[in-house]
């Protein structure tokens, strides 16, 4: 399996992808409108169609609203309710990872606070009230 990954940021105008390495480094970038109003299905094959040729080992999803990041459901999202009770790791497959939007940013910032030896913490809040605390260094 390649070490590449591709991160999908999932807004309701537009869909970001990037190709990284294990250092975090952008090897290619593409984009395309999310047409919400046409469902996930339709999102699920656009994205397929546009990353077909990349090579990668590894998906993840941040998507807006409330994500059950284990099955990868989006449960709640205000500007994209036809997208609700969808599995993102279902369509998408076994080395996808789907998580909030917001939550996504921090798990970096903490594996640097680690490395650096600092404390940290952010509480995070998304729409729709959800959000996650994440937290490293002293107790």
């Amino acid at each position: 399996m390649s070490a590449l990954a591709v991160g999908v940021d999932v807004g309701g105008t537009f869909v970001k992808f990037g190709l990284v390495d294990p250092l975090g480094r952008v090897l290619r970038e593409d984009r395309m409108p999310t047409e919400p109003e046409k469902g996930p299905r339709h999102f699920v094959r656009r994205a397929k169609r546009l990353l077909k040729g990349w090579r990668y080992g590894s998906l993840g999803l941040a998507l807006a609203g409330c994500v059950e990041s284990r099955t990868g459901y989006l449960l709640f999202v205000p500007n994209m309710r036809c997208w609700e009770g969808f599995s993102f790791k279902r369509a998408f497959g076994a080395h996808t990872a789907v998580e909030n939007d917001a939550n996504q940013k921090y798990p970096t910032l903490w594996s640097f606070a680690n490395f650096m030896e600092q404390s940290f913490g952010v509480q995070t809040m998304a729409q729709g009230g959800y959000g996650r605390f994440f937290g490293a260094g002293d107790d």
